[in-house]
């Protein structure tokens, strides 16, 4: 699969659901939210032990 067909296919996906932006910028905030709870947790059971 090239990237030409891999980026076609993200921006023809997400017209349907919303705009590329919102895809481009929410997926990476949900990614961090996500690394920042796991380092939350780690860090909780640090400070209980």
């Amino acid at each position: 699969m090239s990237i030409d067909n891999y980026v076609n296919g993200m921006s023809e996906g997400s017209q349907r659901r919303g705009s590329v932006k919102d895809k481009v910028y929410k997926r990476p905030v949900s990614i961090l939210v996500v690394i920042y709870a796991q380092d939350t947790k780690r860090v909780l059971m640090l400070q209980r032990a």
